[in-house]
């Protein structure tokens, strides 16, 4: 009795891909060597579009990598220009320091000086 289930059951398998498979057949829009060839020329497309889409992307990181490097050659240049102009201050401060200085030190020598002269 279990044998009769399985049969009916492979044999009804069986028997709906037998029919399945002839109405596929029947019913195609197109001849096997067609749906081939429409299938290559959709592969084609699919991989000229796929080239194409890495290419923009190429394209796009290629963009970025200089739009960032003049960004960073601008940063340099203005940093440039201020480490300049710091340089220029602290050599403007270092000269005016040592002015103060001779100054202060003519001062003291002179004072120094009338001191000396008003013990002797």
């Amino acid at each position: 009795m279990n044998n009769n289930r399985g049969f009916g059951f492979i044999g009804g398998f069986l028997l709906g891909g037998i029919v399945g498979a002839a109405g596929a057949l029947l019913l195609a829009p197109y001849s096997g060597e067609d749906t081939r060839d429409q299938i290559r020329a959709e592969g084609v497309a699919l991989k000229n579009r796929g080239q194409g889409f890495g290419d923009d992307r190429v394209h796009d990181v290629q963009n970025l990598v200089k739009q960032g490097q003049k960004g960073v050659a601008d940063v340099q240049a203005r940093l440039g220009g201020a480490i300049e102009d710091q340089k220029d201050n602290l050599q403007d401060a270092i000269g005016a320091g040592k002015h103060a200085a001779s100054h202060r030190k003519d001062e003291v020598v002179d004072r120094f000086e009338d001191l000396k002269a008003r013990v002797n």
